[in-house]
């Protein structure tokens, strides 16, 4: 590893290694702006050049989990126990998939992906507009298998909100080994006031997300 001797020189490499991350991380060249390569590459090579390792979730505010979901349900012990951040606008989480995940031999099956995609486009929807959604309709793309054993960064952010009768969501998985891994786009229905009843109960953590919305209760 060569050192890097002054500040402007560091800059010059960042700026490098962000455009690096945006050819190397994106398969497709109509899809050059992926909400993780190219921060994360640049952010994550920096560290490497200067010893510091960044932390996993800078900026980021840990958003309440469930008892019983299968992607954060904390109680459900076959699920992916993943906890979620924020910064206000973009969702973010960590998985490893574990070898019991795979489909075919060494690759962890399509369907977890997406279930896992379509999840923190729920989240996302509820950073931005205070209200839990339903999937009406996903698209998901694959783009690079995932083995058991990576650690994979998945990315959501809401895109548009149709006057609070539909939200549409984009998400992005991804590994520092293989760039993207996957992608998603959704469309998500809030919940209905009796079904957010039935579920506010079981959410875990910080509800401070939600301290301005006449929560439902049950009767």
């Amino acid at each position: 590893m060569v050192p890097v001797k002054s500040a402007r020189s560091f800059s010059r490499f960042l700026h490098a290694a962000s455009f690096a991350g945006t050819v190397c991380c994106s398969t497709d060249p109509g899809r050059l702006r992926g909400v993780w390569s190219t921060n994360h590459f640049a952010r994550t090579m920096g560290a490497l050049v200067t010893g510091r390792q960044p932390g996993p979730n800078p900026g980021m505010s840990e958003l309440p989990h469930t008892h019983f979901c299968f992607v954060c349900g904390e109680s459900n012990a076959l699920g992916f126990r993943l906890r979620f951040h924020t910064d206000g606008r973009v969702v973010r989480t960590e998985f490893t998939a574990r070898p019991e995940h795979v489909g075919f031999r060494e690759v962890v099956h399509g369907g977890l992906i997406s279930t896992l995609l379509d999840e923190i486009m729920v989240w996302a929807c509820a950073v931005e507009t205070k209200q839990f959604a339903y999937c009406a309709e996903m698209t998901v793309r694959f783009v690079h298998p995932l083995r058991p054993g990576q650690r994979a960064t998945a990315t959501a952010e809401l895109v548009t909100n149709r006057r609070g009768r539909v939200f549409e969501a984009k998400s992005e998985m991804a590994t520092l080994e293989d760039g993207v891994v996957a992608t998603a786009t959704g469309k998500y229905l809030p919940l209905k006031r009796e079904e957010a009843a039935a579920f506010f109960p079981d959410l875990v953590g910080d509800l401070s997300l939600f301290s301005g919305v006449d929560r439902p209760q049950k009767e």
